[in-house]
């Protein structure tokens, strides 16, 4: 099971996270797991027991993007979802980076939810995802057309 997605630059400001679970104080294991990767040297593994859960990792751009998981569980499912998202992130922006997490936090939450439901994968073809997100953009047009159809009085 995945406990926590986080996103967080190298100064340390978080960008985007996710709990799926609320068995630790969030503040402070944050701020715990945050400190720990951004000091941590380069020569290491990016896999990290931390407070009986794993934390796996890796860094894209000025961004590192963050997998609090089980300790049973497999690690290399975790990089591989990490690079599932940065994949997703990267075709919807063109090239992942801090501004867009900023910016259209909105759509990355949303291609996060599409990957993982409960703390649980849900989907891991780049395919099915695009095809969700695409399905939801139209839904969002319809509902700006009609929108602006009760505006003028012609609905």
């Amino acid at each position: 099971m995945f406990h926590a997605v986080l996103v967080f630059n190298k100064q340390s400001k978080m960008r985007l996270q996710k709990w799926y679970s609320c068995e630790v104080d969030r503040e402070r294991f944050t701020k715990s797991i945050v400190d720990l990767v951004c000091n941590r040297d380069k020569s290491y593994s990016s896999i990290v027991e931390f407070f009986g859960y794993k934390i796996v990792y890796k860094k894209f751009a000025s961004l590192f993007f963050a997998l609090c998981i089980d300790m049973d569980d497999n690690e290399f499912d975790a990089l591989n979802i990490i690079r599932l998202f940065v994949e997703m992130l990267d075709s919807q922006f063109g090239s992942v980076c801090e501004v867009d997490m900023i910016f259209e936090f909105e759509r990355s939450y949303q291609i996060l939810d599409e990957i993982i439901l409960a703390g649980h994968l849900q989907e891991s073809s780049k395919k099915e995802i695009a095809r969700e997100l695409h399905e939801s953009d139209l839904w969002d047009e319809e509902r700006a057309v009609l929108e602006h159809l009760k505006e003028l009085g012609m609905i």
